[in-house]
């Protein structure tokens, strides 16, 4: 029997699609536009990589680097491979049981995004209302382990590896990580030694963070964000020209790189955080949506309180808002790694 290979693949591209189409056992990824060409998937699988160079030029008249992750996914996942995909402190584990095919080829979808919208397929494309959605292939996955946490049963080799930026790449390198970790997660064994020292280090490193005026704060999260990898970031103006009644973000992070566009709304105080961050981020959000629609949007808060609200935690699954509270965010940056953390606030 062949060898099978490890795959790291993110779905953070129109995530709240992507996410409710892998919860019925569909991994996705974009490149819808290829589309265009008949029998595009036929071909690919009988033809090289001159075939794919080609398609390429003619869809879009250029070779994006995004291309790579394309081609790993329709000529080199394979039947029983295993697939890790991440999420923002946790990851799950799949294993491949088919070969690619089109969008198109799903039926029965009976589909909602994360806000409840229907997602329909209309002459061979996904939408949402009258918008189409941006995900062209798909491969049929079992699940194997669920939201694993990175911090308590991972190895430091696979949690690096987990912050690398492409849409997917091959980490079979990592297989005897990865096993360990699938074990040890089903038995419940965590890392103690670096479980505990992250949540000693947390615990300090929150402390500080309640002693940061809210400018700075906001700060070391655009410090945060330019580590890893957004450019440009900026703290927009307070008085922002054309900014909607109770819209705000405090950050705007841009992955040029991934078409992924983080608004964030910081909030310095301790205690609980209101439901009020949440409106907030998500007016910016709708506003300025219409303005970039080319990009896919994540809205987070983040807080150095204790926890949010009920009320808080109930918009913010209906608007699609990540919440993220004072010890997560120390654990967060730790993570990251605090060498040159002082450079955020060099003004």
């Amino acid at each position: 029997m062949e060898e099978k290979n490890y795959w790291l693949h993110r779905i953070s591209h129109h995530a709240e699609v992507s996410h409710p189409l892998l919860e019925k056992g569909y991994l996705t990824i974009g490149f819808s536009d290829l589309l265009r060409i008949d029998n595009f998937i036929e071909l690919m699988k009988a033809k090289d990589w001159e075939f794919f160079e080609e398609a390429n030029m003619k869809v879009w008249n250029s070779k994006g680097r995004a291309r790579y992750s394309l081609w790993r996914f329709i000529k080199e996942f394979k039947v029983n491979d295993w697939v890790l995909v991440p999420s923002w402190s946790t990851f799950s584990v799949y294993r491949i049981t088919s070969d690619v095919q089109v969008i198109s080829s799903l039926n029965n979808l009976n589909l909602k995004d994360w806000n409840g919208i229907d997602i329909k397929l209309i002459d061979g494309y996904l939408y949402r209302d009258d918008v189409k959605i941006d995900l062209g292939f798909y491969i049929q996955v079992e699940l194997i382990e669920k939201d694993i946490s990175r911090d308590k049963y991972a190895q430091d080799a696979l949690i690096s590896r987990m912050k690398v930026r492409q849409t997917n790449v091959c980490i079979s390198d990592l297989k005897v990580d990865i096993e360990k970790t699938v074990t040890a997660y089903k038995e419940k064994k965590t890392v103690e030694l670096y479980s505990s020292i992250i949540d000693s280090l947390a615990d300090s490193l929150l402390s500080s963070l309640q002693k940061l005026t809210p400018d700075r704060f906001e700060k070391l999260i655009k410090w945060y964000f330019e580590k890893m990898g957004a450019y440009p970031v900026d703290i927009p103006h307070k008085n922002e020209s054309g900014k909607e009644e109770g819209a705000d973000a405090d950050i705007k992070a841009i992955f040029k790189s991934l078409k992924l566009i983080f608004y964030i709304q910081a909030k310095k105080h301790r205690g609980e955080t209101s439901q009020w961050a949440v409106e907030q981020i998500s007016r910016y959000k709708d506003q300025k949506e219409v303005i970039d629609d080319d990009y896919t949007y994540a809205t987070w808060v983040v807080s150095t309180g204790d926890s949010y609200t009920t009320e808080a935690h109930e918009l913010a699954k209906k608007t699609n808002v990540r919440l993220i509270d004072g010890l997560e965010f120390a654990k967060m940056l730790i993570d990251a790694g605090l060498t040159e953390i002082d450079r955020a606030f060099i003004t």
